[in-house]
């Protein structure tokens, strides 16, 4: 009987510990679809939870500092400008700042010998 209390316990606890993990893991309901986020080369990860839950993308900070750590070690995040267009999980986020996937299309410009600076102005628009 007290073996069968003490299962019973154990696996609430696990079941609302997994619970309250995919709770907070999940995009909030407000998510800024589109929302563009600079990560400045010195930032912590520590800022960038906080900026990150500040501009409502990740649900916890904890969570997010965890998973990064988890996918790169105390490397902490890269720097640079990440488009967030759909919800994510914070497991996404964590991997996608860990290891630089900015979300961004990269275009190819290809400026040929010999213009202006205006003519050059005229290509990059």
């Amino acid at each position: 009987m007290k073996k069968s209390r003490l299962l019973h316990s154990i696996a609430s606890v696990i079941v609302i510990t997994c619970s309250v993990v995919m709770f907070f893991s999940t995009a909030p309901s407000g998510f800024p679809r589109g929302q563009i986020v600079t990560i400045e080369k010195a930032s912590t990860v520590s800022q960038v939870a906080d900026e990150l839950a500040t501009l409502g993308i990740i649900r916890s900070p904890f969570l997010y500092k965890i998973y990064t750590t988890v996918f790169h070690g105390n490397k902490g995040v890269q720097a640079g400008t990440y488009l967030f267009a759909e919800p994510q999980t914070v497991i996404r986020l964590a991997y996608r700042t860990a290891y630089g996937v900015r979300g961004l299309d990269k275009i190819k410009i290809t400026i040929p010998e010999g213009p202006t600076s205006r003519e050059m102005a005229a290509i990059l628009s």
